[in-house]
């Protein structure tokens, strides 16, 4: 998908290979999976787990988007 995207201008071509892009998206995804989504998880560690998973990833697509797509997404 990122080697895709990468040929296609579709994201920035500076942050590193499919791969690298790859791992920094999941990367603090699958951290937030081990410390509080497990089966000992208290509700509100599952809720937070969620709310920075999905901070994260929204994060993740502003940073790595071409800024000439930035404007036109908003």
């Amino acid at each position: 998908m990122f080697a895709r995207w990468l040929a296609e201008g579709r994201v920035r071509d500076d942050l590193g290979s499919p791969d690298d892009l790859a791992y920094s998206l999941l990367g603090p995804i699958a951290h937030a999976r081990v410390l509080w989504l497990h089966d000992g998880a208290t509700p509100e560690q599952r809720e937070r787990a969620r709310r920075r998973m999905t901070a994260h990833a929204a994060l993740f697509a502003r940073a790595i988007m071409p800024c000439s797509q930035r404007s036109a997404h908003g």
